[in-house]
């Protein structure tokens, strides 16, 4: 995932949801001021629901915040890859 921080660097975890599962997270993470890829470790998610839309949140200080995307962040059935 490619992320922007406009704010300052701050280390946190960042976790994609699916509803209440959680799909992947990369933990205790350092998050630069400006644009850095994220890479998640292999987890074994598979889709629980016909809408395979995700939501993406930083938990900072023990607070999640979800994200800001430009584009809803969904997997499509082109072999199940997940693009936004």
């Amino acid at each position: 995932m490619r992320l922007r921080n406009e704010g300052r660097s701050i280390r946190g975890t960042i976790r994609i949801q699916d509803k209440d599962q959680v799909v992947a997270q990369a933990e205790n993470m350092a998050i630069p001021r400006g644009v850095s890829d994220v890479q998640f470790p292999y987890t074994r998610y598979s889709f629980q629901r016909s809408d395979h839309c995700f939501t993406v949140s930083v938990d900072f200080e023990r607070t999640p915040y979800p994200l800001d995307a430009a584009k809803e962040f969904c997997g499509k059935p082109m072999g199940w890859t997940l693009r936004p």
